[in-house]
């Protein structure tokens, strides 16, 4: 994660506390405007906030409790919150797309499904995208919604190093981009990515 700016307290007169987002959205389908609020099946547990007790993360131990599988992946994570939520929205999973009327604070108990991009510039599926060399411009324009980047371990394993931007011309990989301006201690402190 990589964060772009410090998250502010409201995003247009939401609060950004007790949120969480999706990053299984698909951005070429989220685009379109008959699918706004397509905002995917399910929360991540890559970032999200809550306040110490709130009931959220009371749920979510709950659901950790009965769902955990040893050795089954995401069994601890993103199948747990979205359970929580599910429990918490009193739904029970039945109303998907995530959309901010029905995974909103006053149907959830004050906890709310923000706008994915706000911590999901690139949805999972495409966040191979970041080692792709782009100008500046074009990052400037892909992050300008969003307050956290994240690099998905998982897509990047099979992606080519990252090297530092004088390696590069005009046109730089995203984390080459990013890093030095906003982590460049963590950025400049590693051999290539």
């Amino acid at each position: 994660m990589v964060f772009l700016r410090p998250l502010p307290n409201t995003k247009g007169g939401t609060p950004l506390q007790n949120v969480a987002a999706s990053d299984d959205v698909h951005y070429d389908k989220y685009d379109i405007p008959s699918q706004k609020h397509n905002w995917g099946n399910g929360i991540s547990n890559a970032i999200f906030h809550n306040d110490a007790g709130h009931i959220f993360l009371k749920t979510a131990i709950q659901v950790f409790n009965r769902t955990f599988i040893n050795g089954q992946w995401a069994s601890s994570g993103p199948v747990v919150l979205t359970k929580a939520l599910d429990e918490i929205c009193g739904q029970g999973g039945k109303k998907r797309p995530l959309n901010p009327v029905d995974h909103g604070r006053k149907r959830c108990n004050g906890f709310a499904v923000v706008e994915p991009r706000l911590f999901y510039p690139f949805d999972w599926f495409n966040a191979g995208g970041m080692t792709n060399k782009q100008l500046n411009t074009f990052w400037d324009e892909r992050f300008k919604k969003s307050y956290v980047a994240h690099f998905y371990g998982t897509s990047s394993k099979s992606s080519p190093k990252i090297l530092r931007p004088n390696n590069y011309g005009k046109e730089k990989p995203a984390y080459a981009y990013l890093g030095p301006t906003h982590c460049p201690v963590s950025f400049f402190s590693t051999r290539p990515f």
